[in-house]
């Protein structure tokens, strides 16, 4: 007996969206098509800054870290 597998009923839109980009960007570097990398990864960056989004944004950051070093900005915790 075969059951019918369910339907998926909930996607997480942003979620599919930043993997699609980062996949999209690491073919470009792979491509050696920087300037379409860069933009595609910024946009990570720029539309998925949430915590729930952290890990798309931390593999933007490293991929455009290599490719631009100065598109990416560091910032450091500043204790008193």
């Amino acid at each position: 007996l075969v059951a019918t597998p369910s339907a998926r009923l909930a996607v997480d839109v942003k979620a599919m969206s930043a993997a699609c980009s980062l996949r999209a960007g690491q073919a470009a570097v792979e491509a050696r098509q920087f300037d379409v990398a860069k933009e595609l990864l910024k946009t990570i960056l720029e539309f998925h800054p949430q915590s729930d989004y952290a890990f798309y944004s931390v593999q933007a950051k490293a991929i455009l870290s290599e490719i631009d070093p100065q598109s990416v900005q560091v910032s450091a915790l500043r204790l008193q």
